[in-house]
């Protein structure tokens, strides 16, 4: 038989452009096999969809071949599929009980990385002066990504130096190595060593204070991967609103990129634009608690989600609610 595929290794190109054609349901009259005798059947046995299938066909053959999302990628017309169904009184009245898509939605929407974050942090602090302090500082990250296997641990050890420029003006340097943990794999290494660093410069006012702040080293991910490298600069201004409130403003830009390159892959990155406001109130001298809301304007390399037309841009508005609770300082002689 001759090889199929000695023409194209044969062929010499005249032109810098390509034209293919997709022959899967383009060329040839293939989409409707292909749905309906192999993805629509597997759904419904898989899924346990069997006192529904009429149903479960109907409206996955509506998504699949018979609407604008035609040619959809397969696991997005997945729950779309499974989520329309829910929705058909037909479905509704017999009492199926539908299986989940919770985990396979946050596997296709790459835009979106829930994680789970356990931090630890220990330091000394020793005043050389009474304008300038010293200080070692100990912190461990643990990141958890629920429904999917990753997680990472990242311990940084810094050395901290800060200085009373003014009677109102400060600033505060931290730096020092940082060592990533992955418990799966990336291109083949579970461990990154790196370094990790801070600055603050803050100036105070009567009742309120503006702060200017730049951070390096590894974060969660920021909604975006399972672990980055983050750059990130922020603007503040907050003030004492009564005795025991305090309201906050700030603008900043970070920079997320992938925590480690995988050879022959291209990496991609994240350009965020921040902007937020807050408020926060002490409960008692050990906890306090906050309210915030921010908006994040993101720029991305490579198309955001896994969806038809999908962009590289997208604008999201995220609530924080955040409770801190700290013992007092100790104080060694």
């Amino acid at each position: 038989m001759t090889d199929p595929q000695e023409a194209l290794r044969n062929f010499k190109p005249s032109r810098s452009f390509f034209v293919g054609i997709d022959s899967d349901g383009c060329a040839f009259d293939t989409m409707e096999l292909k749905h309906k005798e192999c993805f629509i059947p597997n759904t419904i046995k898989y899924y346990g969809l069997q006192a529904v299938s009429k149903y479960a066909r109907e409206v996955a053959e509506f998504v699949n071949l018979y609407s604008e999302w035609r040619g959809i990628n397969r696991f997005p017309s997945l729950t779309m599929t499974i989520d329309m169904l829910k929705e058909r009184p037909e479905v509704r009245r017999r009492g199926v009980k539908m299986r989940s898509t919770e985990a396979l939605q946050r596997f296709i929407d790459s835009g979106n990385v829930n994680s789970d974050s356990e931090i630890l942090n220990a330091g000394y602090n020793y005043a050389i002066t009474r304008k300038d302090t010293i200080g070692l500082v100990y912190l461990f990250s643990a990141y958890r990504y629920p429904g999917n296997p990753q997680a990472i641990g990242d311990h940084v050890g810094q050395f901290v130096y800060g200085r009373k420029i003014t009677g109102r003006l400060a600033l505060r340097l931290a730096v020092g190595p940082e060592v990533t943990t992955f418990r799966v794999p990336i291109g083949g290494s579970t461990q990154k060593i790196g370094g990790a660093g801070n600055a603050a410069l803050t100036y105070a006012f009567a009742r309120s204070g503006v702060r200017l702040s730049y951070i390096h080293g590894v974060s969660e991910g920021s909604g975006v991967f399972t672990g980055s490298n983050i750059d990130e600069a922020i603007a503040t201004w907050s003030r004492q609103l009564t005795r025991a409130w305090n309201g906050s403003l700030s603008f900043g830009y970070a920079k997320n990129r992938q925590i480690l390159s995988v050879s022959g892959l291209a990496s991609p990155s994240y350009n965020t634009w921040l902007a937020g406001a807050g408020l926060s109130r002490a409960l008692g001298r050990a906890a306090d608690f906050s309210v915030a809301y921010e908006a994040q304007i993101q720029n991305s390399n490579v198309a955001i989600c896994s969806t038809p037309n999908c962009g590289t841009n997208y604008t999201t508005h995220q609530v924080f609610l955040t409770f801190k609770w700290h013992t007092r300082p100790l104080v060694l002689k």
